[in-house]
């Protein structure tokens, strides 16, 4: 019998902040939209949030931090 691998778990990422506080929004969810998502930082909404895997989010906030120091 084969183990199965471990899922592997990823976060939301705001494309204009790279905020991880992203919740879906369910304002729209009457009118029968897609899921939306809200960025809880700077309010950004949009039905497609990048994703970042949960182990690799440090990595992923330290190259920010960096290309946010280069501009």
């Amino acid at each position: 019998m084969e183990q199965e691998k471990p899922k592997k778990e990823y976060v939301k990422v705001c494309p204009k902040c790279k905020s991880l506080d992203v919740r879906a929004d369910f304002k729209l969810a009457w009118l029968g939209e897609v899921s939306t998502f809200r960025c809880n930082n700077c309010g950004y909404t949009n039905s497609f949030f990048p994703e970042v895997e949960v182990s690799k989010v440090k990595d992923f906030m330290k190259k920010e931090k960096i290309r946010k120091a280069i501009k």
